[in-house]
Order: structure tokens, then sequence, then C-alpha cells
């Protein structure tokens, strides 16, 4: 596959009080990882060269987990190119929709567990993905221009007024721009992007829907 997903490991190192890291690199050599740095305390340099033998635990286990997923969904009729998370059965507790990727979880608020997923139970309920949240290490800045959302979704109430399926916040401060779906009270979906909304097709309740925010 061509890798798009992002796993964050970790730190490599804690660095020392007494001491500064000038250079590291990491280094792989005959199935082993490697961390290689140069450092400085007070005037004596050194180097040294360290086994990262837990984080290559850690680090193979996830590539193993996205080749068992990839090849999952291979007989999909889903376009899967670039997949990057998924969140589907897994939860903890009552807040974290866990992605099967183990690359960033989603936050939910006022959400039941459910077969395949969760059940949003309220105007106030629902998930955060901070995929490109700098608090969260920034893993997928590419969102910012370029992604697609798929989600598989069963509405069961006609809602009073339009209310948000789908939607995404770029950027920060005064250039952050909004761009999502709706599901509005004429059984119609809309989208929104930066403020303005256009109709779409028609969605029933009761009834399965699969649908797509893509932005590019």
């Amino acid at each position: 596959r061509t890798i798009a997903a992002m796993f964050h490991v970790g730190p490599l190192f804690v660095e020392n009080a007494m001491g500064e890291t000038l250079a590291n690199a990491l280094l792989y050599s005959d199935g082993a990882l490697h961390l290689l740095r140069e450092s400085i305390v007070g005037t004596r340099r050194g180097i040294s060269l360290a086994r990262l033998a837990e984080k290559q635990k850690t680090i193979n286990s996830v590539l193993s987990t996205w080749a068992q997923l990839d090849a999952s969904f291979s007989k999909s009729s889903t376009p899967t190119a670039g997949l990057v998370g998924l969140l589907s059965n897994a939860s903890s507790g009552d807040v974290t929709w866990i992605d099967d990727y183990r690359c960033v979880n989603a936050i939910a608020t006022k959400a039941a567990k459910v077969k395949k997923g969760l059940k949003f139970t309220g105007p106030e309920s629902g998930e955060t993905r901070p995929v490109n949240s700098r608090k969260d290490n920034n893993q997928y800045g590419f969102v910012n221009y370029d992604f697609t959302i798929v989600a598989t979704v069963i509405i069961h109430q006609v809602p009073k007024g339009s209310s948000s399926l789908l939607g995404a916040s770029l950027g920060d401060g005064s250039g952050k721009k909004i761009i999502g779906l709706l599901f509005g009270v004429n059984k119609t979906w809309e989208t929104v992007f930066v403020g303005t909304k256009a109709p779409d097709s028609n969605w029933e309740p009761g009834r399965e829907h699969q649908e797509a925010l893509m932005l590019q």
C-alpha cells in the first residue's frame, strides 16, 4: 500500500538536564532499530547507540494491523486507497471511539454503544477526531486541503432544524474554515462551505445511508 497513515510512537529518549543533544538519527539494520545520538555534557562530547527493541515491537504490531485491515478491505466495493483511519466497532468507556488503524482516536459525547458503531442520542451528542490538531502532533496536516470522510449512518427522527452529520474545521484562528454535511427538516441533505448552505438529495428516516464529505 502507499503509506498515508501515521502512528505516533512517542519519545525515543529523555533529555538529560546536564547535557544537550546535538544530533540524532534512526538506524535500521539486520531487522533491528537503533537510535544514534551525539550529545554534549559540559565540554565533553559523546556518541551513543541504543537499540529500540520495545519501540520496534510497537511499530511492527501497528504495521501488521494495517496489513490485516488492508487485506480485509481488498474485496470491498468501497474505495480505500489512502485510508488513514477507521472508526467502527471498538470503543473504550463512554468517551473514546477507537481508530482501528491505531492512529487517532475520536472523542465521543453523549453516545451509546451499538453494534458496529455508536448511537448519538441528542442535539449535543457527536464525536470529534483531532487529526490535524497541534496538540495531537498535527499528524494529518494534509486534511486542511485534501480529504474524504465516509460515514454509514441511520437517522431515526426528522430534526426540528438542520443538524450536522459530518463536518471539518480547517486551519486556525481567523483563517479557520468550516465545511460540512447537514440533514434538514425537509429530509434533504445540505452541504455547507464557509457559511454557505446548498440543498442536495433526500434522505429517509430509518434507512441506512453511506455519505461522504470530500475536499480537494
